[in-house]
């Protein structure tokens, strides 16, 4: 795997435990300018869908947003190996 591929991966990992009761789509690799041309690991993110109900409604609730922000901030001390700083 790529490192972007691996980053992407520490997102996926913690998930499951950042948000349980929804569905995991896992990663995909594209062939997006800002990735491929970066020189740093790099993802972009999808953090659900306005055209679904529910998501709409996870994303609009304090709670669902903080959910998400604590996705990312999980993935980004995964990647800097936080417990060696």
């Amino acid at each position: 795997p790529t490192k972007s591929g691996e980053t992407a991966n520490m997102l996926c990992k913690n998930f499951p435990t950042i948000l349980p009761h929804e569905q995991r789509r896992g990663h995909k690799e594209k062939n997006f300018t800002l990735i491929y041309k970066c020189s740093c690991p790099c993802v972009l993110t999808e953090n659900f869908f306005y055209d679904n109900k529910e998501d709409f409604e996870l994303m609009m609730s304090e709670q669902g947003l903080q959910q998400i922000t604590n996705l990312h901030i999980a993935a980004i001390c995964d990647y800097i190996d936080y417990d060696k700083i």
